[in-house]
């Protein structure tokens, strides 16, 4: 092969390099699978946060927060800044199901395990499956009017946990599909700066 057949090869190589990932490549393909982060199990960490379960020693992040309905399929969480560093529970789903029942006027309610779920922590997709359930009896106002003020309800949530929340804003995304609708909350929160005790329960 001869010199200008040489320059020829190396030159179009050079343009197909610049062609595959020019700036449109590039971003396309960081927005697609180099941009994904695999599904966090139980142990695993976002920084120096830990994802992992114990609900029943972790404060509920719904105690300092507060949930609007946005429409039909969606839920905007709100919340107070979180200035302590204990384990908080993150899997709760802010008044999904209510939503859900809602919208599908069935005979028979649907059940927890009919739908799809997902859930992420500021972008990190979270294997709900390997974390779990975990339902919760707690007191609540009894719907007026009836003659019994206080009743118990049951409520069922994901057991994931955050451990050692960093200073900063975070998000969690979750959402579950019945085949027909895809009904989603999203939960905006601040932490602070933090001490080592929790919040006065």
């Amino acid at each position: 092969m001869n010199k200008l057949s040489k320059f020829l090869v190396v030159a179009i190589a050079v343009s197909a390099f610049l062609v595959a990932f020019s700036q449109r490549e590039i971003v396309r393909n960081l927005s697609g699978r180099f941009l994904r982060y695999p599904m966090l199990q139980p142990g695993e960490k976002i920084n120096d946060m830990v994802i992992t379960t114990g609900v029943e020693d972790a404060y509920p992040l719904s105690a300092f927060c507060s949930a609007t309905k946005e429409n039909d399929h969606s839920i905007r969480v709100d919340c107070g800044e979180l200035t302590f560093r204990a384990n908080i529970s993150i899997g709760q789903t802010f008044g999904v199901m209510d939503l859900i029942h809602e919208m599908n006027l069935l005979p028979q309610p649907i059940n927890w395990e009919e739908l799809a779920w997902e859930l992420s922590m500021d972008g990190h997709p979270i294997d709900l499956e390997a974390f779990g359930v975990y339902d919760l009896v707690h007191p609540d106002l009894a719907p007026s009017p009836s003659p019994i003020c206080e009743v118990f309800k049951m409520e069922r949530l994901w057991n994931v946990v955050l451990v050692n929340p960093t200073p900063g804003m975070h998000r969690i995304q979750g959402q579950a599909q019945d085949g027909a609708a895809t009904y989603t909350w999203v939960v905006n929160f601040t932490v602070g700066a933090l001490s080592d005790d929790g919040p006065n329960r």
